[in-house]
């Protein structure tokens, strides 16, 4: 009696070892690019976040002008929050709290707004302001 001992296929394993190195593959190049990406442009810097601060506290100071019947903004920014502009008052990237000053010096009708920068000294080269 003759007995046909069936042959397994190597064909099906290689597929599925090529499927699992195209994929390792293509994930350590989106891993290196994410890398190489995230080295290029990092994390928000802490001017851009204390310059996105800056303009959500003008844009409250402009709310609030409108909405007074005086069309004048607070005589500080402790007013955005007792009226509930905002929740709190924010500090900038550094800790430091925002220089502010109504009437403005650098636009007429509008108030400045003005974080005093890395060196924590108002009036200096590297403050920011809107």
């Amino acid at each position: 009696m003759l007995i046909r001992v069936r042959k397994r296929k190597r064909k099906n394993s290689w597929k599925l070892v090529a499927i699992i190195t195209l994929v390792s593959s293509v994930l350590l190049a989106g891993v290196v690019y994410g890398l190489m990406t995230y080295r290029k442009f990092g994390p928000p810097s802490r001017k851009s976040t204390t310059r996105v601060a800056i303009k959500n506290l003008v844009s409250a100071l402009e709310i609030y002008k409108l909405e007074t019947k005086d069309r004048e903004c607070p005589e500080n920014l402790s007013g955005l929050v007792e009226r509930r502009y905002i929740l709190s008052l924010p500090r900038d990237a550094w800790g430091e709290e925002f220089f502010y000053r109504y009437p403005g010096e650098m636009q007429a009708g509008k108030a400045d707004v003005i974080s005093k920068g890395p060196d924590k000294i108002l009036g200096t080269g590297d403050d920011l302001m809107e």
